[in-house]
């Protein structure tokens, strides 16, 4: 079984020598140091718009487009001018190499004409093999180090300094036996990475069911208007200058509160040539929905502020709910606008707005029912109760998140171990 500690004993090879490359060291005397160059060229195949798009992940390499759900961006509809991929090229986005983003591909079908596409020499480099080199930590770090532009979401690698980077070639007979080692390795290590993201996901289930019954075995539900003085919406200027700006104050963004938490560091500075406005400030006890966001699961998210930076204002995509305190702990209520029952009735409420997901009104969130003790002291008591198991799944989770940690940084550790010769396979 792998395990997040798990060190790399492996036996070395019999002898090396210096690649006269700091960042390399030493690779095993019999191995080649070449060069990108040496076992691609560079093409640029168009003409074929009926072929699939390919993505290339930093994650994953290069896949299918239509594989997976999260990618936003959006593909031309002439795509006359998309580059042609075939197995085994290599694709780069030269914008994001410094993160990883390339690979071999094993799909036919068409790409960005912003990425880097070249044939791979079959006499020189086992694919697979090139595809963990070239995706190993070692050399992420050196496309850094390539990469040209002001801002980092910019930057630029050229292949005429891609081509150059130094490689440690070993026999196209070990190529290939490093790389259905790593295959089987790395499938190891993502099954118990795997183990412990469902587990994590389990949990999380099992904890938001057991906080419903609590609710549910509560007094008859009443309209969330009832436990409200108001509810309040923000303001959404433009803060695409941001030149000048006055100190500590910025707009938050619809993404500052995910998931029944806010995140203060969410938010767009404030340009100086627009006043603040401290009506619309975030402070501590107050409780903020989500009113708009891309992504249906977010809409109407509730959180309780437990502590804010000052100068933090919430947004028009942002809803500040104002509870009677005479009546509701607002930070129960914070929590019970989480429960799968309040979900399930935010959910029905947008998806009937002519069908748009992306938008809760505020006659909706009053008329939300919510199960809630009458009495503030029951109130206190339900809330103890959920802040004690939210505390012991928080040091669960905390734990197998750490695990996880640790299995992707010794996955990472033994890829560049074994594609740059450290250890002897």
């Amino acid at each position: 079984m792998i395990t997040a500690a798990a060190k790399i004993e492996f036996p070395r090879y019999e002898s090396y020598r210096d690649s006269g490359v700091d960042w390399l060291g030493e690779i095993p005397s019999h191995w080649e140091l070449a060069n990108i160059r040496s076992f691609t060229r560079l093409k640029a195949d168009r003409g074929q718009p009926d072929l699939d798009i390919l993505s290339v992940y930093r994650e994953y390499g290069v896949i299918p487009k239509d594989s997976r759900d999260d990618n936003h961006n959006a593909t031309s509809l002439d795509t006359s001018n998309y580059k042609v991929v075939e197995p085994g090229d290599l694709v780069v986005n030269k914008m994001k190499a410094w993160q990883g983003s390339m690979g071999i591909s094993e799909h036919q079908g068409l790409v960005s004409p912003a990425y880097i596409t070249c044939e791979t020499r079959p006499d020189r480099i086992y694919p697979k093999f090139a595809h963990y080199l070239l995706r190993s930590k070692v050399y992420i770090s050196t496309y850094s180090s390539l990469s040209y532009g002001v801002r980092v979401g910019q930057w630029d690698m050229h292949y005429e300094d891609f081509k150059k980077i130094p490689t440690p070639l070993p026999t196209l007979d070990e190529q290939q036996r490093i790389a259905n080692f790593l295959d089987e390795k790395a499938a190891e290590i993502d099954e118990a990475i795997g183990k412990k993201q469902r587990l994590i996901a389990l949990l999380k289930e099992q904890k938001a069911i057991l906080i419903n019954q609590w609710f549910q075995t509560t007094e008859k539900p009443i309209l969330l208007k009832r436990f409200l003085k108001r509810i309040e919406q923000g303001w959404s200027p433009d803060c695409s200058d941001s030149s000048g700006l006055p100190s500590g104050w910025g707009v938050l963004t619809a993404g500052c509160v995910n998931g029944g938490t806010y995140y203060q560091d969410r938010y767009k500075p404030l340009p100086a040539r627009l006043t603040p406005r401290p009506s619309i400030e975030v402070k501590k006890g107050d409780i903020l929905m989500s009113r708009a966001n891309g992504s249906l699961d977010l809409i109407g998210s509730a959180a309780y502020v437990h502590e804010t930076e000052p100068g933090r204002m919430f947004s028009d995509k942002i809803f500040r709910l104002v509870p009677n305190h005479e009546m509701v702990i607002p930070e129960l209520l914070a929590i019970a606008l989480g429960t799968p029952d309040a979900r399930e009735q935010i959910v029905a409420a947008v998806s009937g707005a002519g069908g748009l997901a992306n938008n809760i009104g505020m006659g909706s969130i009053r008329n939300l029912t919510i199960s809630i003790p009458q009495s503030l002291s029951s109130q206190n008591e339900l809330l103890a109760k959920v802040k004690d198991l939210n505390s012991s799944q928080a040091t669960i989770t905390s734990s197998l998140t750490e695990q996880i940690k640790q299995l992707k940084e010794f996955k990472q550790i033994l890829i560049a171990h074994a594609v740059t010769g450290k250890i002897k396979i």
